[in-house]
C-alpha cells in the first residue's frame, strides 16, 4: 500500500513529497528505493523571467533496500525545486541598462551650480516644501551611481565568462560613476550640511529652517559624515513621537516610510541600541497596538490605511539595517551585522538573492566578536569572525 503526501515548502521554491510504503500482505517483501536526481531546464519563453532549472530529487543520495514484514512501513521523501537560470540576471540587466544609464545622465544634466540635483519636488509630491534642490533626490542619485558602477563591472564579468571580450568601456564607466559619486557626496555635505536647532545634521533644502524626517536618507545611503547629529535629531522630541518620526518639526503629520527608513539608517550608522529600543517601541504601538497588524501609510492623509510597501520597508529594517545586507553583484553582497547587545544570535533564513539556491545567514555572539555563517541546504558554506558592525564581502559563486 502506498500513501503519498505533498505540500509546499515554507522556505524554498519547492514542492515536497512524503511517500509511505506499507506491507499489507501476509508475507515479507523486499523494497528498493533508488536515489534520484533529475534536472530539467525550461524554455525561456515559457517563464515569467526566462528559463528555470527544475530539480526533482529524493532526500537520500544513495540507494536503499528494506525487507518489510507484514504490517511494517517505510517512508522516504522527495522534492521538486524551481530555480532561476543564472543567465536570467544578465538578461534583465541588459533590458534595464539603457533606462538606468539614461536616468543617471538625466540627473547629471540637472546638477545645479552647487553640484546637487535640481528637483522641485520629492517623494512627498509637494505635500511639504522641497525647494529647488532637496536632500533626498541628491542622496538617491549618489547611491544609484555606486550601484551602477557595480552593475557595469558585473555585466563585464558575465560577458567574459562566455568567452567574449567583456562589456565595452565598462571599467571606464564604472570609474566615472564612482568619481561622480565622490564629488556629489562632497557637494551634499557642502550644500545641505548645517546646524539645525543645535543638531549637526542637514537642512532639507536651501532656506529650510525646520527639522525634516528625510534627514535620515544619507544614513541609508552609507553617508555617515553627520551621523551623530542626525540620529540625535531624528530621535529628539522635535521629530520622534509614539507614531515614529514626524514629517516636519512642529506638525503632527507622519508617514511610516520615513520612520522605517530612519530606523534602517540608525542601524546602518552603528547606533544599534537606540535603533532597537525605538524599533521595539514602534512595533509594539503599530503592529500590536490599536491599529494592527501592519505598518501604515500616513496620517491624517488616508487615516492610517495599510499599504504593502510600508510593510516591505519594515522588513528592510532587519535585512538591510540589522544585517546590513547589500547586493553588489549577481552573486555577491556585503554584510554589516548589528547584533543588539541584549541578543546572543539572529538569523535570516531562505534568502533568494545573489545565489542560484536559497541560503541562510546566522549570526552568533562569541565573546567580543560575531561568528557569521552562510549555509545552503543545511550545510555551512562559509564562516566569518568579525566585529559587531564590521562590513565584509561575500561572493556566493566562490563558496
Amino acid at each position: 500500500m502506498l500513501e503519498r503526501i505533498y505540500f509546499p515548502s515554507p522556505t524554498r521554491p519547492a514542492v515536497c513529497e512524503k511517500y509511505t510504503l506499507t506491507n499489507a500482505g501476509v508475507s515479507p517483501v523486499l523494497i528498493e528505493i533508488p536515489a534520484v536526481r533529475n534536472e530539467t531546464v525550461t524554455a525561456p519563453e515559457q517563464g515569467t523571467e526566462g528559463s528555470y532549472r527544475l530539480i526533482a530529487a529524493t532526500l537520500e543520495s544513495t540507494d536503499r533496500s528494506y525487507r518489510l514484514m507484514p504490517g511494517e512501513s517505510v517512508s522516504f521523501s522527495a522534492s521538486v525545486q524551481g530555480l532561476k537560470n543564472p543567465q536570467v540576471e544578465i538578461r534583465i540587466a541588459e533590458t534595464l541598462y539603457p533606462l538606468i544609464s539614461w536616468s543617471l545622465e538625466y540627473c547629471r544634466r540637472n546638477l545645479d551650480g552647487n553640484g546637487v540635483v535640481r528637483s522641485t519636488a520629492d517623494e512627498l509630491e509637494l505635500r511639504f516644501p522641497a525647494g529647488d534642490a532637496n536632500l533626498c533626490t541628491s542622496s538617491l542619485y549618489y547611491d544609484a551611481l555606486l550601484s551602477a558602477a557595480w552593475l557595469e563591472e558585473e555585466m563585464d564579468r558575465e560577458y567574459r565568462k562566455k568567452g567574449g571580450p567583456g562589456k565595452e568601456d565598462s571599467a571606464a564607466r564604472a570609474e566615472s560613476y564612482r568619481e561622480q559619486a565622490a564629488t556629489l557626496r562632497k557637494n551634499i555635505e557642502r550644500h545641505f550640511g548645517c546646524d539645525m536647532k543645535g543638531f549637526e545634521t542637514y537642512r532639507y533644502y536651501e532656506g529650510n529652517d525646520l527639522l525634516r524626517s528625510w534627514i535620515c536618507i544619507p544614513l541609508v545611503m552609507d553617508i555617515f559624515d553627520r551621523k551623530e547629529g542626525t540620529v540625535s535629531a531624528l530621535l529628539s522630541p522635535a521629530l520622534w513621537s509614539e507614531n515614529g518620526v514626524y514629517t516636519e518639526e512642529g506638525t503632527d503629520v507622519f508617514w511610516d516610510r520615513a520612520t522605517l527608513y530612519a530606523l534602517r539608517g540608525i542601524y546602518a550608522s552603528g547606533y544599534r541600541e537606540k535603533a532597537t529600543s525605538h524599533l521595539l517601541e514602534y512595533s509594539g504601538h503599530r503592529l500590536l497596538g490599536e491599529h494592527v497588524p501592519y505598518a501604515v501609510e500616513a496620517w491624517p492623509e488616508g487615516n492610517q490605511r495599510h499599504l504593502s510597501t510600508e510593510s516591505a520597508l519594515y522588513c528592510r529594517v532587519f535585512t538591510e539595517g540589522m544585517f546590513g545586507f547589500r547586493p553588489t553583484g549577481f552573486s555577491s553582497f556585503t554584510l554589516r551585522p548589528q547584533l543588539p547587545d541584549g541578543w546572543d544570535r539572529m538569523e535570516l533564513r531562505g534568502i533568494h538573492a545573489c545565489s542560484e539556491q536559497p541560503f541562510d545567514i546566522k549570526v552568533r555572539r562569541t565573546g567580543e566578536k560575531l561568528y557569521v555563517t552562510i549555509s545552503r541546504d543545511g550545510k555551512v558554506s562559509a564562516k566569518y569572525r568579525v566585529s559587531n558592525g564590521e562590513q565584509f564581502s561575500v561572493d556566493m559563486e566562490s563558496l
